[in-house]
């Protein structure tokens, strides 16, 4: 039904305790040497021996590795673009109220991810320095 997961013509030798086998690498089509010890060979080996009662899946559709990445970055869009519509609908239909944009510390918080120093969102002038996240205690809630 499948094929198993190496075959007896790519195991060249096994000699002083490795295992010495080619394997070809997909990327430049060159084929090249490994040689493992005998319990890493095993070890990779049954890494792809399916537990009793599992059945291996292909991957088909948008998850074939041949376009994988642009297929999933086309469905991540898509599924944003679904949510911003469902969002826009909700507004329209008055089932829902609008949103309260926290877009000054959305900014400060990529420009850290950056590792940018931003201006102080008061002055405009200052250097805002990342020195960590405070967590909020009860008393501060008040």
């Amino acid at each position: 039904m499948f094929r198993i997961a190496i075959t007896d013509r790519r195991i060249i030798k096994v000699k002083d305790g490795k295992v010495h086998f080619s394997w070809k690498d997909q990327r430049s089509g060159r084929f090249w040497q490994m040689k493992p010890d005998v319990n890493e060979f095993i070890r990779r080996f049954l890494l792809h021996e399916l537990p009793k009662g599992f059945f291996k899946v292909r991957y088909y559709g948008i998850f074939s590795s041949r376009c994988r990445k642009q297929n999933i970055d086309t469905a991540r869009q898509l599924l944003s673009e679904e949510t911003e519509n469902k969002k826009t609908e909700a507004l329209e239909d008055g089932t829902r109220v609008w949103e309260k944009q926290d877009t000054v510390w959305r900014e400060i918080l990529e420009c850290i991810q950056n590792l940018r120093q931003p201006n102080c969102p008061v002055c405009k002038k200052g250097r805002l320095h990342f020195a960590g996240i405070v967590r909020q205690t009860p008393e501060d809630s008040d």
